[in-house]
């Protein structure tokens, strides 16, 4: 299978047209979680879905393989809050179809089947809902006709219509916090400012969600920051996420992935190299330590550095 070194969004597309090319499922499986660890682009995720539902619609995959893209790209950003409700509207959109098919069938004679496969795409509603998200509203809106249309007052239990509105609540009002942030990363303004106003902006972001202690979304505006060019130029940036995720995550394999990709960018940088290696120690990865170690030592010393002491 194909793998790509470059962890840039133009690679990742390359390598997805290759794939929708071959039509081959396993290798789309491996891009995800490639595309996860070294490029979470919310444009790749995308366009992932939008393969995955037409070659479904195409040749009518396993269902179990297209929830299994889902759950990949929603995990990835999902939660990104000016976009993410377009992926969120796809999957129900999945959902529902799978639905109607599942009521054309022998099964749906299946009390139990029935109410599981009601399940699922109410799942997919609350899960959203709960989620600080732009176009909420629509969905609890949509909501409304999808449960007058597939579902009876029997259905009460599957929905719990006060806690679900609890969820909604407390996400509108965790949106409005974050939508000043939001609103300007994404805007003219931002976009017209110099890189230092740039990275600042980000810092300050992410700054708020880890006093706020919403560490997985300060992870996932750490990974938005990095694909920008403002914030990828600087070591210190990259530096900053690979601290994150060793003291607040404690999660030495992401450390470990974050600061490959920053080597590729800043080879010659000595504390990127120094937390590698702290980094490889705590992840425990499948190659013996000493192995992966030893290769980040040589790739250092080849970009100068007098001695592996300097290391210690």
């Amino acid at each position: 299978m194909r793998r790509t070194t470059a962890s840039t969004v133009p690679a990742f597309e390359e390598w997805l047209g290759d794939i929708e090319e071959s039509e081959s499922v396993e290798e789309l499986q491996l891009w995800c979680r490639e595309m996860n660890e070294k490029c979470p682009a919310f444009s790749l995720c995308l366009q992932v879905v939008d393969l995955i539902v037409r070659w479904n619609e195409n040749s009518g995959l396993d269902v179990s393989v297209v929830r299994q893209v889902f759950e990949l790209v929603l995990g990835t950003c999902g939660m990104d809050i000016v976009c993410a409700s377009d992926l969120w509207r796809r999957y129900l959109d999945f959902e529902l179809t799978e639905h109607e098919e599942f009521l054309e069938s022998s099964e749906a004679s299946d009390p139990e089947a029935l109410r599981k496969s009601k399940e699922r795409f109410i799942k997919v509603v609350e899960r959203q809902l709960s989620l600080p998200l732009v176009g909420n509203e629509e969905t609890l809106q949509r909501l409304e006709g999808i449960l007058e249309e597939y579902c009876s007052e029997s259905d009460v239990s599957l929905i719990k219509p006060d806690q679900l509105q609890r969820k909604f609540r407390t996400a509108v009002s965790a949106r409005e916090e974050r939508l000043t942030y939001e609103i300007y990363l994404h805007g003219d303004a931002y976009k017209a400012s110099d890189d230092g106003s740039k990275l600042l902006s980000w810092q300050t972001y992410i700054d708020f969600e880890v006093q706020a202690k919403e560490f997985s979304r300060a992870q996932r505006l750490f990974e938005r920051a990095m694909l920008e060019a403002a914030c990828a130029a600087r070591s210190d940036m990259w530096l900053r996420y690979a601290v994150f995720a060793l003291c607040r995550l404690k999660a030495f394999g992401l450390a470990s992935s974050v600061l490959t990709r920053a080597s590729q960018l800043h080879a010659t940088s000595l504390w990127i190299r120094r937390l590698q290696l702290v980094a490889l120690e705590g992840a425990k990865v499948a190659e013996p330590f000493v192995q992966r170690a030893q290769g980040v030592l040589s790739e250092s010393l080849q970009w100068g550095f007098a001695s592996s002491l300097d290391y210690l």
